[in-house]
């Protein structure tokens, strides 16, 4: 593994490991990605989250295999999206609270521009594992809020950047390094 100051951390959508199984990548994509490989600083990461839309897959051998390419890459732990305020919990084998449950901040502000839940857990698991890039093949439903609303997004999670694999690449090649 490269130095760990030196690392980039790219989150990867579900859709990027979805699409390359099923071989519906664009050219272009792909060989952005071919060359985003090449780079040994940067570090593809994915959350839980990947695996339970993978394990939603009807197709056995579809899900098998989308299992194993989960399986190969690098995890950041899972964070929760709430907290139970007042009221009491039970540890342990009960896990029940009667508290009022919150919805951490960051989430609630990326569920107000992203309009999919699935897209919001990814993104915000994303800018909580400290990933700089977001990479995703989802044009409608992310990159282009993420554009929309970059002003908002720049408040809420500075750090992280929304890019396809070829906005990727070309930001690797012009960035002194």
């Amino acid at each position: 593994m490269p130095d760990e100051k030196l690392t980039i951390k790219v989150y990867l959508d579900t859709c990027i490991l979805s699409n390359l199984r099923a071989d519906k990548i664009k050219e272009e994509q792909l060989n952005s990605l071919d060359k985003i490989c090449d780079y040994e600083n940067i570090v593809f990461v994915t959350s839980d989250k990947m695996l339970e839309e993978f394990l939603k897959t009807t197709e056995d051998r579809i899900r098998i295999t989308l299992k194993i390419l989960y399986k190969l890459i690098t995890k950041i732990p899972s964070k929760p999206f709430s907290r139970f305020e007042g009221g009491f919990s039970f540890p342990f084998k009960f896990p029940i609270s009667f508290g009022e449950k919150v919805e951490y901040e960051l989430f609630s502000s990326l569920k107000v521009i992203f309009p999919h839940k699935d897209d919001v857990e990814h993104i915000y698991q994303a800018a909580e594992g400290g990933c700089k890039y977001f990479m995703t093949l989802d044009k409608d439903s992310i990159l282009k809020k993420a554009k929309k609303f970059s002003t908002q997004l720049n408040k809420i999670c500075p750090n992280l950047e929304f890019v396809d694999p070829a906005t990727l690449i070309d930001k690797l090649l012009k960035s002194p390094s």
